[in-house]
């Protein structure tokens, strides 16, 4: 799965607390190394971080659980 803005028109963060991986790119395109699993709820905004602190810029669905041996 590739990095997706969070304000993409085309492919927009889920509102609806759902929680996928958010990461933060600096100037553009240079990823930053801090991600993390987070939620984002229209009316609160993401969950678990501090956004001030440390505003993510991109998203992208959670990978699949490994399987079970």
């Amino acid at each position: 799965m590739t990095w997706r803005r969070i304000d993409d028109p085309d492919h927009p963060a889920p509102q609806d607390g759902a929680r996928v991986l958010v990461g933060r790119f600096v100037d553009g395109d240079k990823f930053d190394g801090l991600m993390t699993v987070d939620f984002w709820d229209k009316k609160l905004g993401f969950g678990t971080f501090n956004a001030l602190h440390w505003p993510a810029t991109h998203w992208q669905p959670l990978p699949d659980p490994p399987e079970e041996e």
